[in-house]
């Protein structure tokens, strides 16, 4: 309600008047005075007569209710509430004092305490309890309690009939469920019994501008009112927001000087002074004007958003960060000033911290073109050309005005196979719009299309209208990368860092390439760098704690340095969601979900935090709750197929597969095309020996063309878990023929030997291999195919090529150092404690790890991993074997003899068995 709205802003100080002199006049005069000012409208009048009377005499009860109630009126709510408390403390009527209590608590927007207050309370005075049950009604409706606040109006008409501002808070419920019509009748029926209204006229406003959309007819009655009262606050504001909606610039600013003469020193005058100061373009003046506002009143959430507007245009992202997230919680609409966040990492070039904080409203089924606009960027930036394509259609398709229109109109000529058309519209229309909407989409399509060169020439484009932005210059080395073309994609990384070296984007996008070529250290210090220059960058702090966990002695440094932001930044859920990954990774469960925890403590509402929660709990063996925060997670995202497939896997921990099923299937209610929620269903139909039903679930797959390649996929799956090689073979070969996708290939592989065709399975790799010379996918199964085979010279020239696709692949580092080991080569042990950096306690890579050590003549560091893995996987024979070797080896015969007797089985045939009994004689003869 605008005059709600008003009466927060006004509290962002005291209404400011300086009393004049009394020349002596008594208190009963000054008193007196004040009540006629009162009966005239002379509000403001009537201020400084009481203030004058409560100088007088500071026990008058009377004076100090008459201030309150006048102060109220006015649209300053915490300074009415002061002297109306003071008046209660006074013991004034309670008949009196109470309804107006009631209303500034409503004014201050704190209906529970209305509700608690006075929910059983019943005043004799009829108009009095009128007045109350009204507050009580409008209380209730502000916490969506709307059959309590009807029957609280009921209860005001019933105390004085046809109460009008039980009447005005009925027809504004009418039109909350959409009778607008029938609310402004009811309107009209008040203000033809009181033509002088204040509150009907207000309301008859309100509701012309919010719900009929016609800000020209609220303007009228806006005016209407102060003409009645040339001080009513709301209808000032009112009418500066309608003046505003209709872009009447002139008109604003004309109505801005009648409001300065009425209300000079009123904080609602000079918040509206610094929002005219900002559309002039004067962002000096905005500035020390709203940080005036907000020394009075630093929570005020409209304050905040201009300050934030004002430090974007500075380019002080990080101030604008920090006013803009500050406001966003207590905004009545949250969706600007959330907009305006993302707007700032985008400029600063925090691509994924923009989608974080647009993800509450891409989660709406109502996100608005601006929002699908803003997310296509980061996603674009991001270098997620996809998602950022789909956005921009949505954006286009939903966003007013000519240029999103024609964009629209010409982004679905090209869906409809007319590239020509479609690209020389969306050509024309970027050449001619001053913003960068079409330029976007342009680059976007290009790039779906793998049309590198046009890209760039569009890239160009986009660098003339603004070269003062790195955005067209990070782009340009994105397109670059994908061209293959590493060294014009640094030259155009560095020259977005010239525009502005804190772009983290291009800062990432360097590190990156740094990575690539196996410099670790230059990507650290690119991070470093940055850091020093915005030591408050959390993202670059995470980037930089990513480097230093891949080192086991550089881990502990990146987890206290994450630490350390969570202290500093505990409003900042990115860090506890880093530090629990850490944690996850490492197989520390219990340390995972003690940050977890700590984490829903401190941000308990958002969603990645609850989230988080429930996979470390599921993680750490507690499925129940688990379930019970992705159910949270859920409401909270009702779009989202994700905390559905995570109830999924902790329902299957549970063994509770039909429950297990009912939310694969709600996932697929809300997105039939979901690939998880497929794979999932068939997983558990296969568990429960329904193999029928799985093939019958990935066969009708086949018939949707989006999900086809993949109900070919597990088709072949299906028939492979039944032995059926040459159906499996057949199956995946579909699939290819659809699309190729490595995985497939990886199974049409294995299935063509299993099925005994070697030839054709050998020419099949030769072939995919020379399509697609940098899959590591496939890479990676044909080095694991050589290294059963025991070829470690062909498996090590496979994984070679994986590492350097994939140089954080810890499974594909374990087998380069097992490699090295066999063949003698140097850097074993250096890629062995890598692998174990990037996937601590994970058994096998220890086990790796240990053997490695010890040929390196460190014994005693191999003994103290081996013995980690067997804590870890109490069960395993092998690492048993592979603990009784190294005590062997450490001349420790007695120990060794008892690793060897805790082996659960010696089977002979077996390598295990084989080398236990070998090792076993060897130690006896030892006696």
């Amino acid at each position: 309600m605008n005059h709600l709205r008003a009466g927060l802003l006004a509290a962002a100080c005291a209404a400011g008047i300086a009393l004049t002199g009394c020349g002596g006049r008594s208190h009963a005069d000054m008193l007196n005075s004040a009540k006629a000012s009162l009966a005239k409208g002379e509000r403001q009048t009537a201020i400084v007569e009481l203030k004058g009377a409560l100088q007088a005499d500071g026990k008058s009860a009377e004076a100090r209710f008459l201030l309150g109630r006048t102060l109220l009126e006015l649209g300053d709510p915490v300074a009415a509430m002061l002297e109306l408390r003071k008046a209660g403390e006074q013991k004034y009527s309670d008949e009196a004092l109470v309804p107006v209590l009631a209303r500034a608590l409503v004014e201050l927007r704190k209906p529970g305490e209305v509700v608690e207050r006075y929910a059983t309370l019943k005043l004799q005075d009829p108009t009095g309890n009128a007045e109350l049950k009204t507050n009580l009604a409008l209380s209730y409706a502000m916490q969506g309690k709307l059959d309590i606040a009807q029957a609280e109006i009921d209860n005001a008409l019933a105390s004085r009939a046809n109460y009008p501002r039980a009447l005005l808070l009925r027809a504004r419920i009418m039109a909350a469920g959409g009778d607008g019509d029938g609310a402004i009748k009811l309107i009209d029926t008040v203000i033809a019994a009181d033509k002088a209204s204040v509150d009907a006229l207000l309301t008859r406003g309100e509701l012309l501008y919010e719900v009929k959309g016609d800000p020209k007819s609220a303007a009228e009655a806006y005016r209407t009112v102060l003409q009645l009262r040339k001080d009513n606050v709301a209808a000032h504001a009112g009418l500066h927001g309608a003046l505003m909606q209709m872009n009447d610039l002139p008109g604003t600013e004309a109505h801005h000087k009648q409001m300065a003469e009425v209300l000079p020193n009123h904080p609602l005058t000079r918040f509206y002074a610094a929002q005219l100061a900002f559309l002039r373009n004067d962002f000096v003046g905005a500035k020390e004007l709203v940080l005036q506002l907000l020394k009075f009143n630093p929570e005020e959430p409209k304050l905040l958003q201009l300050a934030g507007m004002v430090a974007m245009q500075q380019g002080a992202w990080l101030q604008a960060e920090s006013y803009l997230k500050k406001a966003i919680p207590s905004a009545p609409e949250p969706r600007f000033p959330t907009r305006l966040l993302a707007q700032t990492y985008l400029s600063s070039g925090q691509a994924a911290k923009a989608l974080e904080a647009l993800r509450p409203l891409l989660d709406k089924r109502d996100t608005d073109g601006a929002t699908s606009a803003l997310a296509a960027e980061a996603y674009l930036q991001n270098g997620d050309v996809a998602r950022a394509e789909e956005y921009f259609r949505r954006a286009a398709e939903l966003r007013p005005g000519d240029t999103k229109v024609r964009t629209a109109l010409a982004l679905s000529r090209l869906a409809k196979g007319d590239p020509d058309g479609a690209f020389g519209q969306l050509e024309k229309i970027a050449s001619t719009s001053k913003d960068d909407f079409a330029d976007l989409a342009l680059i976007t399509a290009r790039l779906m299309r793998q049309e590198f060169d046009p890209a760039l020439k569009a890239i160009d484009a986009l660098e003339r209208k603004d070269s003062k932005r790195p955005l067209a210059a990070h782009m340009r080395g994105r397109v670059l990368m994908l061209k293959g073309d590493v060294a014009g994609a640094r030259s155009a990384f560095e020259a977005a860092l010239v525009i502005d070296p804190k772009f983290y984007s291009a800062v990432a996008a360097m590190a990156g390439l740094e990575l690539r070529e196996n410099k670790p250290d230059l990507a650290r210090k690119r991070f470093e760098d940055l850091l020093k220059q915005d030591p408050n960058n959390v993202q670059a702090t995470l980037a930089l704690a990513e480097i230093l966990q891949g080192k086991a002695s550089t881990a502990p440094q990146a987890m206290k340095m994450v630490a350390d932001v969570i202290a500093k930044k505990s409003s900042e859920p990115s860090p506890r969601l880093w530090l629990v990954e850490f944690h996850l990774k490492r197989r520390d469960f219990q340390q995972a979900l003690q940050v977890a925890q700590e984490g829903v403590a401190a941000l308990p509402e958002d969603v990645d935090v609850v989230d988080m929660l429930g996979r470390a709990q599921l993680a750490s063996g507690d499925a129940n709750q688990a379930i019970a925060n992705f159910k949270k997670v859920a409401v909270m995202l009702p779009r989202s197929t994700e905390p559905l497939l995570r109830m999924s896997d902790a329902y299957v921990a549970l063994r509770d597969y039909p429950a297990a099923i009912r939310a694969l299937r709600r996932a697929l209610d809300i997105s039939p095309r979901s690939m998880s929620a497929h794979r999932g269903l068939i997983k558990l139909s296969m568990r429960a020996g329904k193999r029928d039903e799985a093939l019958a679930h990935a066969r009708s797959m086949q018939k949707d063309k989006a999900l086809a390649p993949m109900g070919h996929l597990f088709e072949g799956d299906i028939e492979l878990a039944r032995r059926n090689f040459d159906a499996a073979a057949a199956a995946y070969r579909a699939g290819l023929q659809l699309a190729e996708l490595p995985e497939m290939a990886v199974k049409l592989h294995s299935a063509l030997n299993s099925a005994g065709k070697r030839a054709d399975a050998d020419k099949l790799a030769a072939g995919w291999l020379e399509a697609h010379p940098k899959d590591v996918t496939f890479l990676f199964h044909m080095g694991g195919i050589a290294l059963a085979a025991r070829d470690y010279e062909a498996s090590a020239s496979y994984f070679d090529r994986v590492i350097a696709g994939a140089p954080d692949n810890a499974l594909a580092l374990n087998n380069v150092a097992w490699l090295k080991y066999k063949l003698k080569r140097p850097g074993a042990l250096e890629a062995a404690q890598r692998a174990n950096a990037l996937l601590p306690n994970a058994p096998a890579l220890m086990d790796t790890l240990a053997i490695i050590l010890a040929d390196n003549n460190k014994v005693a560091e191999a003994l103290v991993v081996q013995r980690k893995a067997l804590e870890l996987r109490p069960k395993d024979d092998g690492l048993k074997l592979g603990l009784a070797k190294l005590l062997a080896q450490q001349g420790d015969v007695t120990a060794a003899r008892q690793a060897l007797s805790e082996i659960s089985k010696l089977v002979d045939g077996t390598p295990v068995g084989d080398e236990a009994a070998a090792l076993s004689e060897k130690l006896a003869a030892k006696k």
